[in-house]
């Protein structure tokens, strides 16, 4: 962290990453606090929201140190509660898919039998 911190100095972007990941804090704050309703805001949020906090993670393992968790509080509970969201639905999405497939290999035939000769009644 440390060392993505120092190249983020180096380029001289230092403020805009700290502004940024203030912007989203506040995003955050609206739906952690409960102002907002954030299952309304998933759908549209959840994926620009989890990559850009996923690309500036080493900020906040940078700022949330053991003693200072506080810090960011709301993006990271924001977060964490999406990243989940997301893996049920893919999960949700992969069952399906197998069901699907499954459905489809039943269907072609591959439950029958190939008995040997002599043994089917006549």
């Amino acid at each position: 962290a440390r060392k993505a911190m120092a190249a983020v100095e180096k380029k001289g972007l230092l403020d805009d990453l700290y502004d940024s990941a203030n912007r989203i804090e506040v995003v955050a704050l609206y739906f952690t606090q409960r102002i907002a309703n954030e299952s309304i805001a998933f759908a549209p949020l959840h994926k620009i929201y989890c990559d850009y906090v996923k690309r500036i993670f080493f900020f906040y393992c940078f700022h949330r140190k053991p003693g200072r968790t506080e810090l960011y509080e709301g993006t990271m509970e924001l977060y964490g509660l999406w990243e989940k969201r997301i893996k049920k639905y893919d999960l949700q999405s992969e069952f399906e898919s197998i069901g699907e497939k499954m459905a489809a290999l039943v269907t072609s035939g591959i439950e029958k039998d190939i008995k040997p000769i002599g043994t089917n009644k006549i």
